[in-house]
């Protein structure tokens, strides 16, 4: 029974070990991205590696706590602990990889797929390595975007243009975003958005104008600065700022499409 004991223990402490490894990992994946101290994809590389690692610890430290629940209970704590750190570590990275594999692999998403808003305050920002802005990748890029958010289209409201771009910025800075660039005159905000975790940045902006009808349209453009797929953050992105904007405007808010 006691030798019995100590392999239970050797398995728990394996998988915690192991746990233990992909948390360095992870982390460190996370610190390099934010500190940009490597190339973004070396970034999420590593955090793949964190996560595969963290997945093996989880499966190892289950193993460790059926043995024990067969046998020896030593290293059941230990087990349990490299079980809960294995999942912690893994089940986030597979849910993002999990919504990856749901959306398309774009990152520049407009409300106005015609005529899209243009950046000028985030092209000092962006830096030599971004994404290009002239949305010709992939190709179909505007077909891809219609099929994956259709809800995701101008915004029209009634009232004062000024009143309504002076709100809009107010429910912009509310979104947490750093504020670029502010032009009424032009009805232009723009901004950049930063990812919690990993510090990925995307661009954002916001082009309020006049329709012929007298109302005005309000669109939006998201870019994220790199990687081919943003995992659906631009799209939410987008949501999130119009949702805000239609709590703040109320029943200014139409509808209508005068196109």
């Amino acid at each position: 029974m006691a030798r019995k004991g100590r392999a239970n223990s050797f398995v728990a402490t394996l998988g915690f070990t192991i746990s233990i490894i992909g948390f360095l990992v992870v982390a460190a994946a996370i610190l390099s991205s934010r500190l940009e101290l490597v190339e973004f994809r070396l970034s999420i590389s590593a955090l793949a590696l964190g996560g595969a690692i963290g997945v093996l610890g989880l499966i190892v430290s289950l193993i460790a706590i059926l043995l024990n629940l067969l046998g020896s209970k030593r290293g059941m704590g230990k087990a349990i602990l490299g079980l809960l750190l294995g999942l912690a570590i893994s089940a986030p990275i597979a849910q993002a990889i999990a919504i990856g594999a749901k959306v398309p692999r774009i990152h520049d998403i407009s409300t106005d797929l015609r005529n899209p808003p243009t950046f000028e305050a985030a092209l000092p920002l962006r830096g030599s390595v971004a994404n290009p802005l002239d949305r010709l990748d992939p190709p179909d890029l505007a077909e891809l975007q219609m099929r994956a958010y259709p809800d995701l289209k101008t915004m029209y409201a009634r009232g004062d243009g000024q009143e309504i771009f002076a709100r809009a910025l107010e429910v912009a800075k509310a979104q947490g975003w750093e504020i670029n660039a502010v032009h009424p005159e032009t009805g232009i905000i723009e901004a950049t958005a930063t990812s919690r975790i990993m510090a990925f940045r995307d661009d954002i902006v916001i082009r309020l104008a006049e329709d012929p009808s007298g109302l005005i349209s309000i669109d939006m453009r998201s870019v994220s600065r790199v990687g081919q797929t943003d995992l659906g953050a631009n799209a939410n992105h987008i949501r999130d700022f119009f949702h805000g904007l239609r709590l703040e405007l109320g029943p200014l808010v139409t509808e209508v499409n005068p196109a």
